[in-house]
């Protein structure tokens, strides 16, 4: 918390922090709260909500506004840790064969090679909803095939291979990019992981609509 406040110290609107809620009807009614509690005592809405293990919020009546304070927000808190905004790498996949691809993304394979990283740490300590979303029950780590549906990482060589649609893949090397780039920073700037608790761990593995939207990752838009 108090790092939030010192990102935010002299910002021209107010930001209010949500403690992890289960998504849907909790993380809704928490919001409320914190909105309400904001506008009582600094006698504005929040503009920036900060969602434990979820992620941000940013709100104006204004489209471009609203655009402006998620980029200076994202400034503010990317400078907590020595690091800008536009900081995270740009996340790359290549087609090795039909179906099969590979992340080629430099950072990536360095951090799964650095020893930093497990596949039990990746699965069993996941820092917000998508890492369990997109990972449980598809990737693994040092198998020596690849099945179809899967991903798996090569903890020597850093590889990640994935043997699935080009779409489906992508939004898989996205995210093992975004949990190794959060990871390492916060482990950098000295600072204990806010894992995802048991019970938040378990709402998610049975809840539908994250296995819809799961579903939904591997399928090509409608135009």
């Amino acid at each position: 918390m108090y790092r939030a406040a010192a990102a935010f110290a002299g910002a021209d609107y107010s930001w209010g922090m949500v403690p992890y809620a289960d998504p849907g009807a909790k993380l809704t009614f928490a919001i409320r709260d914190e909105l309400r509690r904001v506008e009582r005592e600094a006698g504005r809405e929040p503009a920036v909500i900060l969602m434990q293990n979820h992620g941000i919020i940013v709100h104006a009546d204004d489209p471009d506004q609203a655009l402006s304070i998620h980029a200076d927000a994202n400034e503010r808190l990317a400078g907590q840790f020595g690091i800008t905004g536009d900081s995270f790498p740009a996340v790359a996949i290549e087609e090795r064969e039909p179906g099969l691809y590979a992340a080629a993304t430099p950072c990536l394979a360095e951090a799964l090679k650095s020893g930093g990283y497990t596949e039990k740490s990746l699965l069993e300590q996941p820092l917000y909803p998508d890492q369990m979303v997109f990972l449980t029950g598809t990737f693994s780590m040092d198998r020596d095939t690849v099945e179809d549906g899967q991903c798996t990482a090569d903890s020597r060589t850093g590889e990640v291979l994935m043997r699935m649609d080009e779409k489906k893949a992508r939004v898989l090397a996205e995210t093992l990019a975004a949990v190794v780039f959060v990871t390492g920073h916060i482990r950098a700037a000295g600072h204990p992981l806010s894992a995802m608790g048991e019970a938040a761990k378990a709402f998610i593995a049975s809840w539908e609509s994250e296995k819809y939207r799961k579903s939904l990752a591997g399928q090509k838009a409608v135009k």
